[in-house]
């Protein structure tokens, strides 16, 4: 957790308002029960629309670590964990311990961390990877972890927890200092931003039942369009 400054959102639109709204929030320490106190869903309306909509933010944002962490969790379904790195040409970590795994995973679903969006993907990634993994250490308590398998729900509840984590990563990024600069205390900014996280986890519900994990073309146009679908979906949410 932590905000970032390296960033500077746009200043035309709506973003002055989105930032004000950011900023009057971390100033209040987080959730607070006043009345006339900011609360979390109005920041993230603001942010949306600071974006232009649902559409537009869903525009604005790469989405092939989602579709990549998809596929690579349908092939671990399909054929297990050895199967599933074979699949992304990462055959070569077979047997590797779970802290080399988790980075070498890292790297390859969500790259190198260039650009804003690659950052915000590790970002998403590594926290999603890390609750998968939980304490396992070796290559052998990996494997155990998917031993009785994997289906449709489990690969989609994933991808699920990524899109959470990546959009929350992407909003922290853009209002960043606003929250820093706003919160009073440092206990405060990490108060700030565990609530936004715990808002934004509790609000985005996205109906994936009709689509099979197993038989999707992660890599393709249709894992592209399904995607993009839950992160309008997600938007759409936030910005009620």
């Amino acid at each position: 957790m932590g905000t970032s400054s390296s960033y500077s959102a746009p200043t035309s639109g709506g973003w002055p308002t989105a930032k004000g709204v950011a900023t009057r929030f971390a100033r209040q320490g987080g959730l607070s029960p006043g009345p006339s106190s900011v609360q979390p869903q109005q920041v993230t309306g603001a942010y949306v629309a600071a974006h232009g909509g649902a559409t537009s933010a869903t525009a604005a944002f790469g989405q092939s670590a989602a579709q990549a962490l998809g596929g690579f969790y349908s092939g671990v379904a399909s054929g297990g964990l050895a199967a599933g790195l074979q699949q992304i040409g990462l055959g070569g970590l077979v047997g590797s311990d779970a802290m080399s795994l988790l980075s070498s995973l890292v790297d390859r679903l969500a790259g190198p961390g260039r650009t804003l969006d690659e950052a915000d993907a590790r970002t998403a990634m590594l926290a999603v990877l890390q609750r998968e993994f939980g304490d396992a250490e070796t290559f052998s308590d990996l494997e155990a972890l998917y031993a009785n398998g994997l289906d449709s729900d489990a690969v989609m509840g994933i991808t699920e927890q990524f899109i959470v984590e990546y959009i929350y990563a992407r909003m922290v990024q853009e209002l960043g200092k606003q929250l820093q600069d706003g919160a009073l205390t440092t206990a405060d900014a990490c108060r700030v931003e565990r609530d936004l996280q715990a808002f934004i986890a509790a609000t985005v519900k996205l109906e994936m039942a009709r689509t099979d994990a197993l038989t999707l073309e992660w890599n393709g146009p249709a894992g592209r369009q399904f995607i993009a679908g839950l992160l309008e979906a997600a938007y759409g949410q936030l910005g009620a």
